[in-house]
């Protein structure tokens, strides 16, 4: 969504504090894989996404984060054609050089 926006709107920030809010034991920050796992499909399509804005722009420690979560999101929901929803050459290249890989580390974090 702020991705969307970033790209009709101006966002403005703030660094001073504009809410203080209560950690909760039993909220989603602490209980992210569980988020992760009961909506799989709503984060394959968040990393889909992150390859339609400036991907390129971003440093290689991030660009591995997302094709690494795009490639385990598509593994688990069983995408049928993750690569063809990839835009740019580059993007759909490193999805195929990394995809066997990627399958295999996927088949071993749901085992776990």
């Amino acid at each position: 969504m702020y991705n969307e926006m970033d790209l009709k709107y101006k966002i403005v920030y703030f660094k001073e504090k504009i809410s203080v809010t209560e950690y909760l034991e039993d909220g989603y920050s602490k209980n992210i894989n569980k988020q992760l796992f009961k909506n799989p499909y709503g984060y394959y399509k968040y990393y889909e996404q992150m390859f339609k804005f400036r991907l390129n722009e971003i440093d290689i420690k991030n660009k591995m984060h997302i094709l690494k979560h795009y490639i385990l999101f598509s593994y688990i929901t069983k995408e049928k054609h993750p690569i063809k929803n990839v835009t740019g050459i580059l993007n759909k290249i490193s999805i195929i050089l990394l995809w066997i890989p990627g399958c295999i580390k996927a088949r071993i974090l749901l085992k776990q």
